[in-house]
């Protein structure tokens, strides 16, 4: 199964400030996700209002997301 990645435009904002070595690196993270959305580095987040979202950490950073099926 593969999924769709969408990027926000405020993450895309941010991203743009990233040096560009980090942020090929992050966006590589961010892309793998449509094959496997739980491979490597990726948790769930905790609270009754983070059900069903999780991060991926890369490096310094970390992407959230919230796998819909």
């Amino acid at each position: 199964m593969t999924w769709t990645v969408r990027v926000h435009e405020a993450a895309a904002k941010q991203l743009k400030a990233i040096p560009a070595d980090r942020r090929k690196r992050i966006l590589d993270d961010v892309f793998a996700l449509e094959a496997d959305p739980f491979l490597g580095l990726v948790k769930p987040l905790k609270g009754k209002e983070h059900k069903g979202k999780y991060r991926k950490v890369s490096g310094r950073y970390a992407s959230f997301s919230n796998p819909l099926m």
